[in-house]
């Protein structure tokens, strides 16, 4: 099992703020998480998993021509 990480380590290793990782756990959007006690903890395997799902794989299109938005 990879260390755990609070929650500042995960948001940091994120690049998103504490807040945000809270109302995304609230909402259950965010990546899993462990809940010792009161503590809550994440696994870097279980973020880098999240951050995984999220990727997109749409195209912008502007003007009718596919790429990137300039």
């Amino acid at each position: 099992m990879d260390p755990l990480l609070n929650e500042k380590e995960a948001a940091m290793f994120m690049n998103v703020s504490v807040q945000l990782l809270r109302k995304m756990r609230a909402n259950g959007t965010g990546p899993e998480h462990i809940k010792l006690a009161k503590c809550v903890r994440y696994s870097s395997d279980d973020i880098g998993r999240y951050i995984s799902s999220q990727r997109s794989s749409r195209v912008a299109v502007r003007n009718g021509q596919n790429g990137p938005i300039q």
